[in-house]
């Protein structure tokens, strides 16, 4: 989004340039230009309406215009998630663990647990605090709850007791049966007492 900013801000600053310097030079020939295009515009596009349709597409525009404007400021105002977590007691100083090494400890314990296939870890940071989602895939025939609980569990562990960081709310698990891979079969390779020895055949008299 900084990225975007930065190109919008640039191009409002160069037409606000360009068309604030040709109003100060020539005012009469900016405001005929403009009114020439609008009646270009309103002729081509609202000419052959009625009243009441001209009066609801400019209403529908209006309201796309004002959004467009809201949906930018949201943008501009919305405080960006940090990727860096603040650990809640320490002594000697202040501590900021990234979400990724995080989401890499959850992610480890979460694959430690009995009956998970696989699981993805998403982390956040909200008032200095995580929010943890993980969408994890567990074997077929096991008990969904007890292993969400159980992945629940161990989430918090690994946030709070082993990187002593808050959690903002209980982990969100979203959790699914699967279907384990099949193992692919290898051929054991013979050994050597199961080889045959030929010896070459003995060409003496």
């Amino acid at each position: 989004m900084n990225l975007f900013n930065r190109i919008f801000t640039f191009v409002a600053l160069v037409v606000l340039a360009i068309v604030g310097t040709a109003t100060l030079i020539t005012p009469d020939q900016v405001l005929l230009f403009i009114t020439n295009t609008a009646n270009t515009i309103h002729g081509g596009l609202l000419g052959s309406v009625t009243d009441a349709a001209r009066i609801a597409i400019r209403i529908v525009i209006a309201l796309i215009y004002i959004a467009v404007i809201l949906a930018l400021v949201w943008l501009e105002i919305r405080r960006p998630s940090s990727r860096h977590v603040e650990v809640a007691k320490t002594s000697g100083g202040q501590i900021r663990i990234h979400t990724a090494d995080v989401e890499a400890r959850i992610q480890q314990q979460v694959d430690a647990v009995g009956g998970i296939i696989s699981a993805r870890v998403h982390v956040d940071e909200k008032d200095r605090a995580v929010i943890a989602k993980l969408d994890v895939l567990a074997a077929p025939g096991a008990d969904l709850v007890a292993k969400g609980e159980e992945v629940a569990a161990v989430t918090r562990i690994a946030v709070q007791d082993q990187l002593g960081l808050k959690l903002k709310d209980r982990p969100l698990v979203t959790i699914k049966s699967g279907k384990l891979k099949p193992v692919a079969e290898t051929r054991a390779r013979p050994s050597a007492a199961d080889k045959t020895s030929v010896l070459p055949p003995n060409n003496k008299a």
